[in-house]
């Protein structure tokens, strides 16, 4: 099976190859299998397995949105050093014989049909109320109960701005924001930013592609949360506090 990693499911490059990085560190055994880098930037993974998974759109343990697929029997797929329709050629960076697993599931790997209850939560209902049982799991606030009431706005599908492009951005910068704060600070925030921005540009009207495309070079790395900017590190961990609070 080759396991097919779509960089245009994340908002840029370097989240889909740190999201990658994150699940190699999880399952280190995969380092060791047969791996390629595709003509867009994804990522391929070849490997044996001892039972049918049973699906093709998959996800990651730690996150709810369709990463990719699970190419098998029937399906086709291109290898390096084919040139892709971007021009650019399909990389091999290992090629050795497949590992065998276990399963898709001891390497993290789940089908995205199980993932009803969020899918729900991401096709348009109230943000604010219906994330109230993932927080109380997660014991910590979830994102869209932190984010200034403009992204909560635009995360809902209203282009504040007039402007859907500076929309997507404001709600990244504040959304990966909120993320490198509670990093920082070492504290925890729930929710997957990148779903939320898919799922944002959705409803706005603006393909993946496009996405990526506004968030090139952006500094999304090192952003801050919008109140961390105005008022500083006191008023963002009260906000923070206060949402917790609120469990």
């Amino acid at each position: 099976y080759w396991i097919d990693i779509d960089v245009k499911r994340y908002v840029s490059q370097q989240v889909c190859d740190r999201a990658v990085d994150d699940w190699l560190k999880r399952n280190p055994m995969l380092k060791e299998t047969f791996i390629e880098k595709t003509h867009s930037g994804g990522w391929r993974f070849a490997v044996k397995c001892t039972t049918e998974p049973g699906f093709t759109n998959f996800r990651f343990r730690h996150g709810p949105k369709h990463v990719g697929e699970l190419l098998g029997v029937g399906r086709l797929t291109v290898l390096a050093p084919t040139i892709g329709p971007s021009g650019n050629s399909y990389e091999s960076i290992q090629r050795v014989t497949p590992i065998l697993i276990e399963s898709f599931e001891a390497i993290g790997i789940y089908s995205v049909r199980k993932c009803s209850s969020v899918n729900r939560l991401m096709r348009g209902d109230d943000l604010r109320s219906v994330v109230d049982h993932r927080v109380a799991l997660n014991g910590a606030p979830h994102l869209v109960q932190v984010v200034s009431g403009n992204v909560l706005r635009i995360l809902n599908g209203v282009d504040v701005y007039g402007d859907r492009s500076r929309c997507l951005l404001v709600a990244a910068l504040e959304l990966y924001g909120w993320v490198n704060w509670a990093q920082s600070m070492g504290v925890a925030v729930a929710g997957n930013p990148d779903s939320l921005l898919l799922e944002t540009a959705t409803r706005l009207g603006v393909e993946g592609d496009r996405l990526q495309r506004i968030l090139k070079g952006q500094p999304i790395e090192t952003s801050v949360p919008s109140i961390y900017q105005a008022t500083g590190q006191d008023a963002t961990l009260e906000r923070w506090r206060r949402s917790l609070q609120r469990l």
